[in-house]
């Protein structure tokens, strides 16, 4: 049975993801990324303050490179807020999603991206993940950053690799 809220949310992706009748851009730190402002409007809070402020002023853009938003993950952000994160997602992803969600103060975005933080960590990204998660208090991910380090400490444990303990070692 399809129920009325996921028709529309596939409806809206289907928008999204076609460009068609887009009326607002979010420039991101490598291009821009065309959306809807009725979607970023539905939000509330001071996403929508912001995008009010700037079609006040008829401008239909709104910077988010500041944040350091690549296109990549301003379609991820923009995919959940219009329903469904569908894309692929890597840590650095979850670092500008989190930067994102902080600055705008969408706390159900962060709630979103539970689920996938265990497939992002990596030794690449553990420790920036750490810190963002502290920043943007993130529980869950935090958990699971410190999962992650204990478990690789462990590890050297066991292979009896602690003359050579740090901290780079305990994440890889």
């Amino acid at each position: 049975m399809v129920l009325w809220a996921d028709a529309l949310s596939s409806g809206l992706l289907h928008l999204l993801e076609s460009g068609a009748e887009t009326d607002f851009v979010l420039s991101c730190t490598d291009g821009n990324v065309r959306c809807h402002r009725i979607v970023l409007l539905a939000q509330g809070g001071l996403l929508a303050k912001k995008v009010e402020e700037r079609l006040a002023d008829n401008v239909s853009r709104l910077d988010i490179s500041r944040l350091h938003i690549t296109q990549e993950t301003g379609l991820l952000i923009l995919q959940s807020l219009y329903g469904g994160l569908k894309g692929q997602f890597r840590g650095i992803n979850a670092i500008q999603f989190l930067q994102f969600a902080h600055h705008f103060e969408i706390k159900w975005l962060v709630n979103q991206l539970n689920e996938r933080f265990g497939s992002i960590l990596s030794p690449k990204n553990v420790l920036q993940l750490r810190k963002r998660s502290e920043v943007q208090a993130s529980p869950h991910l935090l958990k699971l950053v410190e999962e992650y380090c204990s478990n690789n400490f462990a590890r050297m444990v066991e292979q009896g690799d602690l003359s050579s303990a740090s901290l780079e070692g305990m994440v890889m």
